[in-house]
């Protein structure tokens, strides 16, 4: 065990405390000064931002696993319902899709819980450490034949590095989708009634994967995005959008709610 304390009057006391075995004093001073400099190498060794950080490159570098995996959709779901089973990575792969990306070691396949899971590359070979050798896992329902992208198991990377990879405009332009559905029947209905109508008269659908739920107002809709712990990117999670009706020009605007908006720079103006 390593002491510290009063260094001045070391050379008094630790004489009389070993007396007759200063040998094994020494050796032990020397294994406490190795642990120290091992302890002070490890330090310096470890990345400053391991396991913490999301950076912007950690995003891009995750993005390439979160392509891969979504380009096995398709033709997952077509070998599913064609054979009636789930396709392995051996059986995709042989088709020319690609298991594995500059920065993405391999993707393996679950033919019993309907999933591919892609994991990172290592520090060593250039991966961020936020990301590097963590799990991403790309689920099929076979009810709702819906895809679920979420962390892998074991090794998942963190929730918001993995929603922060998302790109930002897939939770937004569900938001304008919803919005620009209630155009033709809110026109329809000022017309016919004189008056603006309410989501539920307009039978509009007030809510979505991404989208919490969606309100009139005066001559405007606004929808509120979901939350973080909803699978939303951070950027965006529980802000809104607004789409507002100019009845005298019978022209429609998109543009942050109110309150909470959406920051202007990531609203795009269109939605492909």
């Amino acid at each position: 065990m390593c002491f510290f304390g009063n260094f001045d009057r070391l050379h008094f006391f630790l004489p009389q405390c070993y007396k007759g075995n200063m040998k094994n004093f020494f050796k032990s001073i020397a294994l406490c000064l190795s642990a120290i400099v091992a302890g002070a190498t490890y330090a310096d060794s470890v990345p400053k931002n391991a396991g913490g950080t999301c950076t912007n490159l950690a995003k891009e570098q995750l993005r390439e696993a979160r392509n891969l995996l979504s380009s096995l959709k398709a033709p997952a779901e077509e070998y599913f319902w064609g054979t009636g089973k789930w396709a392995s990575i051996e059986e995709l792969s042989g088709f020319g899709y690609k298991t594995a990306g500059k920065y993405t070691a391999n993707i393996i396949s679950s033919d019993f819980d309907f999933f591919f899971q892609a994991t990172m590359k290592t520090l060593k070979e250039g991966v961020e450490p936020a990301v590097a050798g963590k799990t991403i896992r790309l689920f099929y329902n076979r009810k709702t034949q819906d895809w679920k992208l979420g962390r892998g198991a074991p090794n998942g990377v963190s929730q918001q590095c993995l929603l922060s990879s998302v790109p930002v405009i897939e939770f937004i332009c569900e938001t304008m989708g919803l919005l620009g559905g209630l155009k033709a029947p809110a026109e329809e209905y000022f017309s016919s009634m004189g008056k603006w109508g309410s989501v539920e008269e307009l039978g509009g659908k007030i809510a979505g994967k991404y989208t919490a739920n969606i309100i009139s107002g005066d001559f405007f809709f606004q929808g509120t995005l979901k939350t973080v712990e909803e699978g939303v990117n951070p950027l965006v999670a529980g802000k809104t959008i607004r789409l507002t009706y100019n009845s005298n020009a019978m022209l429609w605007q998109y543009s942050a709610g109110e309150p909470n908006g959406v920051p202007s720079n990531v609203l795009p103006s269109t939605c492909r």
